[in-house]
């Protein structure tokens, strides 16, 4: 606190304050913005509040995790600017940066889970959006089964019965609840009903993409072909995108050379390591957490 002492006397020289979240830090950043905004005099009515607690709820789902230490692990960093007139009232805020642990998404050390948001939409998903997203158990998507510490699978149905100690169950945990809370938050600040369904269509291809497996078309070729090709037409109409374009951008990388331009096949070792999804996977969720954060600081 020491440390914010001096920051907030620096802020009523400058009328600008810089609040940096590092991941893994959530409850530390929150408690000294806590402690700013105390000290600073501004109105608190209780649509701030609400909006605070909005923005929680979302950030929460897209960029919280259980760890091996935490249940409820920030994954993400965010550079905060607070600006403040020379009274010491706050006059407005603006998120610098968000960078997000995105290869989290693609894989989990021990113990570890995906983030909270997949487990929401699976636990609370209806019949009716479980069929329109083509969603699945979670034992079934390789981006959420790597961590399980027994070597047979949990099923969902006996989710909250099992006594199996794994990632699948945190103590205390409600994911329909969560789930509903998500629908709407993203409903109050302003997400239509298109939107939170395209928001949930990348998720779920996201899960999608994870399963899709490789292999070398022959031994003297280093092309490489889709094992599971049947898996392609449910992530396209996921993505509103030609089945055709999706193989390509799976299966090559394009370079640009002295005025040419080549399309090049990716190595088997490319793929294994997950490359060309995890590029797909990256523009998905930056779109994601800027749509997120626009509904969250209108201009």
């Amino acid at each position: 606190m020491q440390v914010l002492a001096v920051m907030l006397s620096l802020c009523c020289w400058c009328h600008a304050l810089v609040l940096i979240n590092r991941i893994g830090h959530q409850v530390a950043w929150e408690m000294g913005g806590y402690y700013i905004f105390c000290l600073a005099p501004q109105p608190r009515g209780a649509v701030s509040q609400l909006l605070g607690e909005l923005g929680r709820t979302l950030n929460m789902a897209f960029g919280n995790a259980k760890t091996a230490h935490n249940n409820n692990s920030s994954r993400f960093g965010k550079f905060i600017q607070v600006n403040y007139q020379e009274s010491g009232t706050v006059r407005g805020a603006y998120v610098e940066k968000y960078l997000l642990e995105k290869s989290r998404l693609v894989y989990q050390e021990h113990n570890e889970r995906n983030y909270h948001v997949f487990y929401y939409l699976l636990a609370g998903a209806s019949e009716e959006e479980r069929k329109a997203f083509h969603l699945l158990k979670p034992e079934e998507y390789h981006y959420l089964n790597q961590m399980t510490k027994k070597s047979h699978r949990l099923h969902w149905e006996n989710y909250y019965e099992s006594e199996l100690q794994d990632c699948f169950t945190v103590e205390g945990e409600d994911l329909k609840h969560d789930f509903e809370r998500l629908q709407l938050a993203m409903e109050m600040v302003g997400f239509l009903p298109a939107t939170r369904k395209q928001i949930f269509s990348l998720l779920s291809a996201i899960l999608h993409l994870g399963n899709i497996r490789y292999r070398k078309k022959s031994y003297r070729d280093d092309s490489i072909d889709i094992c599971n090709p049947e898996v392609l037409p449910t992530v396209s109409e996921l993505l509103e995108v030609k089945e055709e374009m999706l193989f390509e951008a799976l299966t090559t990388r394009k370079t640009v050379t002295v005025g040419e331009r080549l399309i090049v096949p990716y190595k088997l070792a490319e793929v294994t390591a997950r490359f060309p999804v995890l590029l797909i996977i990256t523009n998905i969720i930056t779109q994601l957490h800027q749509t997120t954060q626009a509904a969250l600081n209108p201009s």
